[in-house]
């Protein structure tokens, strides 16, 4: 399968990731440089990833690995809020992710990437389940830059892999979702203030349930959680408003058998999802078509999320990406059960 390999230098990259944030100023030259420089982080993606997959297996048969691209947008989010970040020097271009069952689990596959004996460089690690984000996202982080002794392209690249449980994907899908549908940057924590809010109570109550370190900011005890969580669901609509943009999806799949990337494109104002699926073979075409896909939204201003990911099969790609499905069942279970 041929890979894509880094065509242009790390400035040329750097003022590329400049210009798309620059308001008109992401042209076809700007797009093809980082088109190219998303696409090169696919060949050390999927070592990577299989190097997960292997260890997440070993602890449990039915953990959940996937991969994806960075977004456009999300590129162009993450460098609108670090001013002094460069895109070369972005770690999560690719990113693959673990779904294990328990934190139990989860700290065996950590363990077991610090001490792989492979050549890739772990050069930061984040444990936002001991130490949550301001916004109540849990989950461990690991950053790896990519080293093979015979193919030297790709060295340097980072890849960062999350490993997080059931249920904290769960939560992390959810607030995706509802700041899709509601065109806000929740998961950046921006954007309505009771909404963050309704999500960082239910997060510290997840990470109660799974003797986790609490979210702080919200009533320590169990009873008042439990009274702000009825509070602002109901003030909300929370779950009323996920079951309804659940209810109202409206889905186009093109079958392609044996496929293995999936590029998703959600138009939340017209609760559409469409996907398209690719053998191995076509991965050239299936960034091709990514970035094009990507490029129209930004010229139009169409309001649509696209991605390119790699799950093992069809059946996987909605519990690896509930959030483009709309499915926030087992997070309104989360809920349900801490209002009780």
């Amino acid at each position: 399968m041929p890979w894509a390999v880094p065509a242009f230098s790390r400035g040329r990259v750097n003022a590329a990731g400049q210009a798309l944030i620059a308001a008109g100023a992401f042209d076809d030259v700007s797009a093809q440089v980082i088109g190219n420089w998303r696409a090169a982080h696919a060949y050390p993606l999927f070592h990577l990833q299989m190097n997960l997959r292997s260890w997440a297996t070993k602890v449990s048969a039915d953990s959940l690995v996937s991969q994806r691209l960075k977004r456009l947008s999300s590129i162009a989010l993450k460098l609108r809020l670090n001013a002094a970040m460069k895109l070369s020097q972005m770690q999560d271009i690719g990113g693959c992710r673990a779904i294990l069952e328990n934190v139990a689990e989860v700290e065996r596959v950590v363990a077991s990437l610090r001490a792989s004996r492979a050549l890739h460089e772990l050069i930061r690690e984040d444990d936002y389940i001991v130490d949550p984000k301001e916004s109540g996202y849990r989950g461990h982080h690991l950053i790896f830059k990519y080293r093979n002794r015979r193919i030297t392209e790709y060295d340097g690249l980072r890849i960062e892999m999350q490993v997080r449980t059931r249920a904290q994907h769960a939560w992390a899908t959810a607030v995706e979702t509802a700041g899709t549908f509601q065109g806000q940057a929740l998961k950046s924590n921006l954007g309505s203030e009771d909404w963050r809010y309704f999500f960082k109570l239910v997060a510290s109550d997840i990470a109660r349930r799974e003797g986790c370190a609490a979210v702080s900011g919200v009533p320590a005890t169990a009873t008042k959680l439990r009274a702000e969580i009825r509070r602002y669901d109901k003030m909300l609509r929370a779950v009323n408003h996920l079951r309804a943009w659940q209810a109202s999806l409206h889905q186009a799949e093109s079958s392609v058998p044996g496929a293995y990337y999936f590029l998703l494109q959600l138009f939340p104002d017209e609760n559409r999802l469409t996907i398209e699926g690719y053998r191995k073979e076509n991965l050239d075409a299936a960034n091709a078509a990514y970035l094009e896909m990507e490029e129209q939204a930004i010229a139009s201003g169409q309001v649509s999320d696209s991605v390119l990911v790699s799950v093992e099969s069809i059946r996987s790609l909605r519990r690896a990406y509930p959030n483009y499905f709309s499915d926030t069942d087992r997070f309104i279970e989360a809920v349900e059960l801490a209002k009780k």
